[in-house]
């Protein structure tokens, strides 16, 4: 379904605050009309829409299950729609962090109240579509308007809620982010053509002649060095062992004391039994 007039002016004006290459996530497209008109707003800063639809059952209000070969024919011959055929659940699983969300899917009060709770983290600006549903308002009433850290603005039925002080933020992010593959992506590229390039490729610095002789004579004073050292080491005399280095050398001079006192001791002995006689 496409919007009115005047829920199409408010939307251009909240697209244009979206960065380069902007990232929107549409849930519920129908056949196409709003998404076709976002996709061709947003092409010229190479913005791309991910639109959610499972293209079956009804909203509530219309059938939806055959609105995918409308979807095809308005939306989706566009280079930059990436249709998704699913729930919003499924593609909250995705990992996706868009600029800005647009809900317009199943307006019953526990899908619209599971969209706000997916989707409200994600983004810095998220927008509802046929909030004059009871529901719809209700849902958005507990999870949007209760919180503190929304700015909302009602046109008709369409109700645009931005963050607060995070806009500004999250551009500024996103182009760091950008900015910073884009670099990755170049040196990269850079990398590869010096490699497949065999003119570009590093060959390693030839050494002059002066050069080539420094390091021969460096190389010859240091085996002389080493030579010499390990010459000197295998020459060098060991000290002599004493007493109090090793006790062992007293081991023959103990053997000989005993020896002789063995020999006093007997000759007393002798002594002592001949007078005793």
């Amino acid at each position: 379904m496409k919007l009115p007039d005047d829920e199409w002016t408010k939307m251009k004006e909240t697209l244009d605050l979206l960065p380069q290459r902007a990232l929107v996530v549409e849930i519920g497209c129908f056949e196409g009309g709003t998404t076709q008109k976002i996709a061709e707003y947003i092409k010229p800063k190479k913005g791309r829409v991910i639109a959610v639809d499972p293209h079956q059952g009804s909203t509530g209000w219309v059938a939806t299950h055959k609105s995918l070969d409308g979807f095809m024919k308005n939306a989706g011959i566009l280079d930059n729609v990436i249709p998704v055929l699913g729930t919003s659940l499924k593609a909250s699983t995705m990992g996706l962090k868009p600029d800005f969300v647009f809900i317009d899917g199943d307006h019953s009060y526990q899908a619209c109240l599971l969209d706000c709770k997916l989707w409200k983290n994600t983004t810095p600006i998220i927008a509802f579509h046929d909030t004059l549903d009871k529901t719809v308002w209700k849902a958005i009433q507990e999870e949007i308007l209760s919180s503190k850290h929304w700015d909302c603005e009602l046109t008709n039925s369409l109700l645009i809620c931005k963050q607060k002080k995070a806009i500004a933020l999250h551009n500024i992010k996103i182009r760091i982010r950008r900015a910073y593959y884009l670099l990755r992506r170049k040196l990269w590229k850079i990398k590869t053509k010096q490699t497949q390039n065999p003119l570009l490729r590093k060959s390693p610095l030839k050494s002059t002649p002066a050069e080539s002789s420094k390091s021969q004579a460096k190389q010859t004073s240091q085996e002389t060095n080493t030579t010499n050292s390990s010459a000197h080491t295998s020459t060098k005399q060991k000290p002599a062992l004493t007493s109090e280095t090793n006790p062992l050398v007293n081991k023959p001079k103990l053997h000989a004391q005993a020896q002789h006192l063995d020999a006093v001791y007997t000759a007393q002995y002798k002594h002592k039994k001949g007078d005793a006689k």
